[in-house]
């Protein structure tokens, strides 16, 4: 009998949340599938209590012949995996400079500041920055005899911009955890390597990235489970132009239902980036538990 109540009061403690989830997240799922197979065109006018057309698998068949769709794809993998080499790279860096340092509190809440402002802050930030006339980058660069970059508005630097302006707000939180990571690292094995004669880039190689290897695989999950549904900074910076210079597949999606008002086929693409987005991360944890 004890058990049993201890049982209710337990469900009950978790129904609120239950509930929750269910409205704002199983329902909506479930609803964009139902969406996905129908013809569910705006301009299309509906009698009261008519649905939209059912096409089957219409609008997924639809994807295999959109070359807008497939660019978008390119353009998204370039995005993702030219923005964590940049962040990668630079994070650690700036992490390795910080544990040799003694005096580095004060800083690495400093460098931490970016990854806390907001996304559409952060695109009117990149406005800003890349402004052609009266931005900082283009005034650095006219130093050094490189004049007039349009970044914003140049195809050829448009989706460059997106990597750059994304790079500066999450780069420190790659550095955060990376700086975590190299003060768990146990000293004695260092230590011991040291000597042994190992030091500098050996060092760095052989003992620090294989120990480091986790976190920054748990990093990468996170930036690229981030980078996959980029909305914000693009809708903001570049609105995916010019022309679709800088359309990722999630902005895509935004425009065909939203500006074109085909939600089914919106719906569609929303599925196929969940199925995508599902296996990377399935193989990025792999990676990580092997």
């Amino acid at each position: 009998m004890v058990k049993t109540s201890n049982r209710l009061y337990a469900w009950a403690l978790i129904l609120p949340t239950i509930l929750v989830l269910i409205v704002v997240v199983v329902y909506p799922l479930i609803y964009s599938l139902n969406v996905a197979f129908r013809n569910a065109d705006l301009r299309i006018r509906l009698n009261p209590g008519e649905e939209y057309p059912f096409i089957g698998l219409d609008n997924f068949l639809r994807i295999l012949d959109d070359s807008r769709f497939h660019d978008a794809l390119l353009r998204t993998a370039y995005y993702v995996g030219l923005g964590l080499a940049i962040q990668l790279s630079a994070g650690l860096g700036v992490a390795l400079l910080l544990f040799n340092l003694t005096k580095r509190r004060a800083l690495v809440t400093a460098l931490i500041l970016p990854s806390m402002v907001i996304p559409v802050a952060v695109g009117w930030t990149g406005r800003l920055l890349f402004h052609p006339t009266a931005g900082p980058v283009n005034y650095i660069l006219s130093l050094f005899g490189v004049e007039g970059i349009g970044w914003v508005n140049s195809a050829q630097y448009s989706l460059l911009t997106l990597i750059l302006i994304d790079s500066w707000q999450w780069t420190p939180f790659i550095m955060l955890i990376s700086y975590a990571g190299l003060l768990s690292l146990p000293q004695e094995v260092v230590e011991s390597a040291k000597v042994d004669g190992a030091g500098g880039f050996r060092l760095f190689i052989h003992i620090i990235l294989p120990l480091l290897k986790p976190v920054l695989l748990v990093a990468i999950l996170i930036r690229v489970l981030e980078m996959l549904r980029a909305f914000d900074v693009v809708y903001v910076l570049t609105y995916g132009g010019p022309g679709t210079s800088s359309e990722i597949v999630t902005f895509y999606a935004f425009i065909a239902g939203f500006r074109y008002f085909e939600l089914g086929y919106s719906a569609a693409m929303g599925w196929i980036i969940v199925i995508l987005l599902s296996i990377i991360l399935t193989l990025l944890v792999r990676v990580i538990r092997a």
